[in-house]
């Protein structure tokens, strides 16, 4: 099961001002089935993913994962070198 609750994430501009990606999400993913994550651009979908994967953390809300959530990224978020048998 996934459950989030008033799930949270907000980043600094180049000016240093908050810029909120996600405001206080909350849903609860039972363990059947696959679940689909669409929506218009900048809306939050990738920033949802990274949060779920370990990519980035949240800045606030509560999150539960009981089993394994994937992510394929369209660019490397990982230090220059590593690949995927390290």
């Amino acid at each position: 099961m996934l459950q989030l609750k008033n799930i949270s994430k907000s980043y600094k501009n180049k000016v240093g001002e908050d810029t909120v990606a996600l405001r206080n999400v909350s849903l609860v993913l039972e363990d059947t089935g696959m679940v689909f994550i669409t929506g218009e651009s900048g809306c939050g979908k990738s920033t949802l993913l990274k949060l779920l994967s370990g990519i980035i953390y949240k800045s606030d809300g509560y999150l539960a994962i009981d089993g394994v959530v994937s992510y394929l990224p369209d660019r490397s978020y990982f230090s220059g070198g590593i690949t995927v048998m390290e």
